[in-house]
């Protein structure tokens, strides 16, 4: 739909791109290929959204293992990024308006600290991903943080993106 309105307007045709590892991609490869993909699509003039989701570890009930669930996702419009990213840098600070609330905000888009796993969803060939994305530091989103229960890890994740990748 969004590139049916741009048609006519000379404005940049729109892509949707994925926020996961790809095979063989390290977390700075990752970052990089985000931080290029910010980079061409503000150049177009087209703010990046981002999506981001709440996952948590919960325990199944009738299996008695644990799975990382998305418990509350949402969309945010990236607003300011840094011009380049360091070969070491383990973050890249991000400035970012929230539209549930009408607010810019700063976080950073960072390396996990700590342990999570793809999703069923995100599985390939049956295996499991560890730390398959980068993690949304953005200290302001309460983006489904209700929804964590009591003593479950827990973290804000990207997911994908709309711009003019």
């Amino acid at each position: 739909m969004a590139n049916e309105m741009r048609r006519g307007f000379t404005l940049p045709q729109l892509k949707y791109q994925q926020f996961f590892r790809k095979d063989k991609e390290t977390h700075h490869d990752l970052m990089a290929r985000i931080h290029r993909s910010f980079k061409k699509s503000m150049k177009a003039g087209f703010p990046p959204i981002i999506s981001i989701r709440r996952v948590a570890n919960r325990k199944i009930p009738r299996g008695g293992g644990r799975m990382w669930l998305t418990l509350q996702g949402h969309f945010v419009l990236i607003t300011g990024f840094p011009k380049s990213i360091g070969t070491t840098d383990e973050a890249m600070v991000v400035s970012y308006r929230d539209p549930w609330t009408g607010k810019d905000h700063m976080g950073r888009i960072r390396f996990p600290k700590s342990t999570f796993w793809a999703a069923p969803s995100i599985q390939k060939d049956g295996r499991v991903y560890k730390n398959p994305t980068l993690v949304a530091d953005f200290p302001s989103s309460r983006i489904g943080i209700k929804k964590v229960r009591k003593g479950e890890q827990h973290a804000l994740t990207l997911a994908s993106g709309i711009g003019a990748f």
